[in-house]
């Protein structure tokens, strides 16, 4: 799996520079294919997202996002969600 690079509305990529019109294009651009991990405070998550089931709160955890911001994957390890990722051949990408 690649890494790549995301500032903006624009992907950088082995020098290569995709800049995208809108926050539309960027999120269709990625469905099923760019993911990104960051850490989350589980009271975040719960009230920014509904879920089947409430995480515990005050916890911090890793997550994996599809590029239309909602959460994949939840848990206590980054080499979890990445081991997610891979396994849905997600690219991941740098947030910055």
């Amino acid at each position: 799996m690649g890494h790549e690079t995301v500032k903006g509305r624009c992907v950088v990529t082995d020098n290569v520079v995709k800049i995208f019109s809108s926050a539309v294009e960027f999120e269709t651009f990625g469905m099923n294919a760019l993911g990104y991990i960051r850490r989350v405070k589980t009271d975040d998550i719960n009230a920014q997202f509904e879920l089947d089931e409430a995480l515990p709160a005050g916890q911090d955890l890793w997550a994996l996002f599809g590029a239309d911001g909602n959460p994949i994957t939840i848990a206590d390890e980054k080499a979890d969600v990445m081991t997610d990722a891979d396994d849905m051949d997600l690219l991941t990408v740098q947030l910055q």
